[in-house]
């Protein structure tokens, strides 16, 4: 459908980080083109990837289509069983903080789908725009998933991040910080009820979140 405006294609998520567990874990994928996507071949490939078309064997995928020096995304767009489609054609109508979070990991390990390495494909956000984006998606979860386990955990990955410049799964982000803490209950806690399938006490996710926020923010 893209032609030779496809410059390439790179897998992400918890895929790249070697920690997909399946029916729990998304299939990301990230596809860079060279010229704006009109909005019918936008609505062409929503067709040709929709569950009901190519039904996804994940929990969900999440595609997104970038453009060299273009807006934050051509299409976002996410599938999946037993959800409606999410078709996002304008970039500014949604929270943009995901997005330079996601290129960062896929710079750093994802894998090339088609053409050249994510490194070469993808162009490297500046340190400050993803720190700045991890203290919103803190902000993020705070208000929209105030009881989530992945709260906590993509917190650790944030904190991690910022201390060492490595991105990794929540899972292993979360185990890398119980170890640098003086009380990991918090962290075991959410790893804990992400196996069962649980929330959190508001409280306790509230309190980890601003503590990840003051650290994140001190790291420069």
């Amino acid at each position: 459908m893209l032609g030779d405006e496809l410059l390439g294609v790179t897998l992400t998520g918890s895929l790249a980080l070697d920690a997909y567990e399946p029916g729990r874990s998304d299939i990301d994928v990230i596809a860079v083109v060279s010229a704006p996507l009109e909005r019918e071949r936008a609505e062409a490939i929503v067709q040709a990837t929709s569950h009901r078309t190519l039904p996804c064997p994940a929990k969900l995928l999440e595609l997104v289509v970038l453009r060299r020096g273009g807006p934050p995304f051509e299409l976002n767009l996410n599938i999946g069983a037993g959800i409606p489609d999410h078709v996002g054609l304008h970039p500014y109508a949604e929270p943009l903080f995901w997005f330079p979070i996601d290129v960062a990991i896929a710079r750093a390990r994802g894998r090339a789908l088609l053409g050249p390495p994510p490194r070469e494909l993808l162009d490297e956000p500046p340190r400050e725009t993803v720190r700045q984006a991890l203290l919103e998606s803190l902000d993020w979860h705070a208000e929209h998933e105030p009881t989530d386990p992945n709260a906590i955990l993509n917190a650790c990955r944030g904190w991690r991040w910022a201390r060492t410049g490595r991105w990794t799964s929540k899972r292993r982000a979360g185990e890398w910080a119980r170890t640098r803490m003086a009380d990991p209950a918090a962290v075991d806690a959410a790893l804990a009820a992400r196996d069962a399938g649980r929330q959190l006490d508001r409280d306790v996710v509230a309190e980890f979140l601003a503590a990840a926020r003051a650290a994140i923010a001190a790291a420069r």
